[in-house]
């Protein structure tokens, strides 16, 4: 794996606004980002209590994996995921199914799995159990931004280049 420090930045994510100081002692995150790959590191207990954090957790990790294209949630640090939480994940997931590859890495069979199996949520969540997987090994080239055609060069027939 690259592991060059130009490449890689890591950062816990901190206490949200409003958030009992628990809430974030039950359920830490970290975000490691890279050219190609954004990787959440996830531990602790993912419930019922925990569940509007889990969700600023990843609204954050889709946001700033929406610059590498490829979100990677690792989960071998987590005790305990509701199947919400799962849920959360997978609806994440679907709504930017064209713009972001989204894998879930637990190392060992779990329930985590099965419920993404068994809920038919793997075309937007693959499972792995090895990170190297699914971690590009070189650094790809930068992925081009779509061209956005406006009306009127769509309608002249003549679309300008940005």
């Amino acid at each position: 794996m690259n592991t060059n420090p130009s490449h890689v930045r890591r950062y816990e994510l901190p206490a949200f606004d409003g958030e009992p100081p628990d809430v974030s002692a039950r359920v830490g995150a970290d975000l490691e980002t890279r050219s190609t790959t954004t990787v959440l590191y996830v531990r602790g207990d993912i419930d019922a209590y925990t569940i509007t954090r889990w969700r600023r957790v990843l609204d954050d990790a889709f946001r700033r994996a929406s610059e590498s294209g490829q979100l990677v949630v690792e989960l071998n640090g987590v005790t305990f995921m509701s199947c919400r939480s799962i849920l959360d994940l997978a609806c994440r997931a679907q709504q930017h199914h064209d713009t972001l590859r989204v894998s879930v890495v637990k190392a060992a069979p779990s329930v985590v799995d099965r419920v993404i199996t068994a809920a038919g949520l793997t075309p937007w969540l693959t499972v792995h159990t090895d990170l190297a997987d699914v971690i590009p090994t070189t650094t790809d080239p930068p992925r081009p931004n779509p061209r956005v055609w406006t009306h009127h060069e769509i309608d002249r027939g003549t679309p300008t280049h940005q």
